[in-house]
């Protein structure tokens, strides 16, 4: 699998791009806004106060060690409104919900992970084929208001199910529960009658 910069038109495949997918995402609906992508599969930052480090530091690439620590999963830093303004354009039903969660007593830092989280995935919604699978991954903190945000992009309806993934606990609390699980929630691009193929999995 190569590593490449995004630049110009996409081509070919087996290529992981190293940049904003917010930019990559654009790019190809550019390219295919009929849609052209079967699944897409997303495990985002949650939202959790924690500092992540970039995966590709020893990559030949001039920004790369750069991004040792590639972002900080809070998001108060961001300015959310110049998303929302984008929003507007693209889904006016989005932004009145987004908004709507600007005026209540959830903190900037959700607000703008919401904002930039909903972009991305109207995006997302826009290359996925009416006939592809949308799957995302999501722990408590955020999930339940991400659901909202895909219910609105890809329509109610079109919700297949959500998928509980148990784990150990990290380390037993004595004041608050532990977080045994994450959700992955999945969508398809419009409602079809779809079937799962039986028999022995490939891939």
């Amino acid at each position: 699998m190569a590593l490449r910069r995004c630049k110009g038109v996409f081509s070919g495949v087996n290529y992981l791009y190293f940049d904003d997918n917010l930019d990559i995402l654009k790019k190809l609906y550019q390219e295919h806004p009929n849609g052209f992508i079967d699944l897409i599969y997303i495990d985002p930052p949650f939202n959790s106060k924690r500092n992540y480090n970039v995966l590709f530091e020893d990559v030949d690439l001039e920004d790369a060690k750069a991004q040792k620590e590639a972002f900080a999963d809070t998001w108060s830093n961001i300015s959310y409104l110049d998303t929302l303004n984008e929003i507007i354009e693209l889904d006016k039903s989005l932004h009145m919900v987004l908004d709507a969660f600007a005026q209540t007593a959830l903190s900037k830092s959700a607000i703008s992970y919401l904002s930039i989280m909903a972009i991305r995935i109207w995006y997302m919604h826009k290359i996925l084929k009416v006939s592809g699978s949308f799957y995302l991954h999501c722990d408590p903190t955020m999930s339940h208001y991400l659901k909202i945000v895909c219910d609105l992009i890809f329509g109610e309806r079109n919700f297949l199910n959500e998928v509980i993934w148990c784990y150990k606990e990290r380390g037993i609390s004595k004041t608050t529960y532990g977080i045994s699980n994450s959700k992955i929630r999945s969508f398809i691009g419009t409602h079809y009658q779809s079937q799962f193929q039986r028999g022995r999995p490939r891939g």
